[in-house]
């Protein structure tokens, strides 16, 4: 199934790397991403992996839209592949319960802290080494947790708009790239130890998510300060 964000320029369209999977973070919640344990069948990582570049991809559309972007034509061109027939309902429902989570991050306060910092990314120099290393830093020193996942999908919508914005329609592309592959690389086994996106995303928001998004957001705003300074 055929996921596109239709260019009018078809400027530097890039095929999605799937990534390396053999590097998984883990087998239980409270892994950290440097952990390595044994790693979960291939074939099975690849479905969790393709849920979440369809749940990101998603995701970053719909921010787009919100914010008046949709008039550029610019779009994200991605072949993926699409759920199995048994499981289109659980992708859908994980889709909605990312969006109910993203919403409420977005009446946070620290929602719009994210999004300063993620404009002053020099995303015109930007290269796949340093926008990986900012991602990493997020979960440094924690587990990854469904409130950092969502803090992440925001601070990488934002500096891929931010290209959008300045009309870097290849850095835009290779940015979204960047983003899916480090989902499906880093992120996609620990979300399988979980039970899946559906697990992960199904849960209450209560205090916990509150303080678990601040401190995802601490995370994401000392990585920018980190690399800002060495620019």
């Amino acid at each position: 199934m055929a996921r596109t964000f239709d260019d009018g320029d078809g400027d530097d369209k890039k095929s999605r790397d799937k990534g390396n999977y053999s590097h998984p973070l883990g087998a239980a919640a409270n892994l950290s991403p440097s952990d390595t344990p044994e790693p979960p069948p291939l074939e099975v990582i690849e479905e969790v992996a393709e849920e979440g570049r369809h749940l990101y991809l998603d995701f970053i559309r719909t921010e787009i839209s919100r914010n008046g972007l949709t008039d550029t034509c610019i779009t994200v061109e991605e072949t993926l592949v699409g759920p199995p027939d048994n499981r289109m309902l659980e992708w859908v429902r994980a889709g909605k319960e990312l969006r109910q989570l993203a919403d409420a991050f977005s009446r946070s306060k620290e929602r719009d802290a994210v999004r300063q910092k993620a404009s002053k990314i020099p995303v015109e120099t930007l290269d796949i080494d340093h926008f990986m290393q900012l991602l990493q830093e997020l979960f440094q020193g924690g587990a990854i947790t469904r409130e950092r996942i969502v803090v992440l999908f925001f601070f990488c919508a934002d500096v891929a708009m931010q290209a959008l914005r300045q009309g870097l329609h290849s850095t835009f592309h290779r940015l979204v790239e960047w983003s899916l592959r480090y989902i499906a690389t880093q992120v996609a086994a620990w979300v399988y130890s979980c039970g899946g996106w559906g697990v992960v995303l199904r849960s209450g928001l209560d205090v916990v998510y509150q303080l678990s998004a601040c401190c995802a957001f601490v995370a994401i705003v000392a990585a920018c300060v980190v690399y800002i300074k060495k620019k």
